[in-house]
């Protein structure tokens, strides 16, 4: 008898993507059902985006298992369960060609071992590449709109505000009015870690219930919202948030 694993995944960017957990499971067992194989266990990422490996926990304790264990190879329930990027997917092919193992793609009717299939896996990657780019072009574009209209758009609360979930933008706290006093000592004068050391010495903590820091307090005062502008477009690529427009 031929044994399999299965590996399914839901996505972050539209929350189960269509396609829950449990649906993808319960085609993955009739698939094998259906044709006498052992599905030896299933690993799932919930929650998880397809654009990269890296992020994916299960998917590589996955290729571990593969490299170490006497199965067949892994089915899926479609190829963008497995990547929605087109050079990871070659990758992963290649790796499980590399360990003599199958992928096997339900949906998709793709067979990594059949010569036909693998124009098919490329087609379906590139499908779904396209498709994860629409995707955050849609959510770009709706965060963009919730900008204009000065609403919020997640992440964490500025201190001295409070979410409304009815409105949906951001209502002043008044029994959090510490950012008063951060903009009033510096207006006066002191510098970012005097207002720090004051800060902590009362035993305030930030957002993340840390101590205040010098940076803290720099981007407490630099923070435009404190104005009363949102701000939007805060990173060049977006999936990337780590380098800041200048």
């Amino acid at each position: 008898m031929k044994k399999y694993i299965g590996y399914i995944r839901v996505s972050t960017e539209r929350q189960v993507d269509g396609f829950s957990l449990e649906n993808q499971k319960k085609d993955i067992e009739d698939y094998c059902k259906d044709r006498n194989y052992e599905l030896v266990g299933i690993f799932a990422d919930e929650g998880v985006s397809g654009k990269n490996i890296e992020d994916r926990e299960e998917f590589i304790n996955m290729m571990r298992y593969l490299e170490n264990k006497d199965v067949d190879g892994v089915i899926i329930w479609k190829i963008s369960r497995i990547s929605r990027n087109t050079s990871d997917f070659f990758t992963i092919t290649k790796k499980l060609e590399d360990l003599g193992k199958k992928l096997i793609s339900i949906k998709d009717n793709y067979d990594s071992t059949i010569t036909t299939s693998k124009i098919i896996g490329m087609v379906h990657s590139f499908i779904s590449e396209i498709e994860k780019d629409n995707i955050v072009m849609q959510v770009k574009g709706g965060m963009e709109q919730k900008a204009r209209e000065g609403k919020w758009n997640g992440g964490y609360v500025p201190i001295g505000y409070s979410y409304d979930k009815a409105t949906k933008k951001l209502t002043i706290n008044e029994e959090e009015q510490i950012i008063l006093e951060i903009f009033d000592r510096y207006i006066k004068g002191d510098g970012y870690l005097s207002i720090a050391k004051h800060l902590n010495s009362l035993g305030y903590k930030t957002r993340k219930n840390n101590i205040f820091s010098i940076t803290a307090i720099k981007n407490i005062l630099n923070n435009p919202f404190y104005i009363g502008k949102i701000r939007w477009g805060h990173y060049q690529n977006w999936e990337k948030k780590k380098k800041r427009v200048k």
